[in-house]
């Protein structure tokens, strides 16, 4: 089933809808204990590279992925990755790696879960660019962690401040928790 949703990207004073695709996986964690320690994830943000952020070229059908990753993809090349459902996408060079301050996930009040993202100086410059150069355009924005795809929003307007909510009632916990320990690999 290929996971289709509107969440939405908050810059201080500027609210905007995104279009993410898949965003899945991993085991269902909680803080059980009190202690701020999400329990375990599908992932260990330590033994991760850091995320990039790639413009997508082209975007395949569902289940048209005959690639598997074995690795992060060297930053300035152009890959084909595949995200969680299946779907290959064509990338370009990576135009943002790592430069997340923090990436958390937290039970949002519509009933979803959402991923509070604060970027580094550097990295909301150039992804101040990036959302701008993009806007508007109905262009996407991978998400990659260990040469996959965890989401690819459109980018419908710039995010100018480096400090990113990404929300929406579909957005499960473990979803949630996936990308922001991706994120926060670097």
């Amino acid at each position: 089933m290929t996971l289709s949703r509107s969440i939405i990207a908050t810059a201080v004073g500027t609210l905007l809808l995104l279009g993410q695709t898949a965003c899945s996986g991993g085991e269902d964690s909680t803080d059980d204990d009190g202690d701020g320690d999400r329990g375990p994830t599908s992932s260990t943000a330590g033994d991760q590279e850091p995320a990039q952020f790639r413009k997508v070229v082209a975007a395949g059908a569902p289940s048209a992925c005959t690639t598997s990753p074995t690795a992060q993809p060297a930053p300035d090349s152009t890959t084909t990755a595949c995200d969680l459902e299946g779907v290959a996408y064509q990338l370009g060079p990576a135009e943002l790696v790592g430069g997340v301050d923090r990436a958390e996930a937290a039970e949002g009040p519509d009933g979803g879960w959402l991923i509070t993202i604060d970027l580094d100086t550097e990295a909301a410059a150039t992804f101040a660019d990036l959302t701008t150069e993009l806007s508007g355009t109905g262009q996407q924005v991978a998400i990659v962690s260990g040469g996959t795809i965890i989401s690819a929003p459109t980018i419908q307007a710039p995010i100018t401040d480096g400090r990113v909510q990404i929300a929406g009632p579909e957005i499960s916990q473990v979803e949630a928790l996936t990308l922001a320990d991706a994120l926060e690999a670097d």
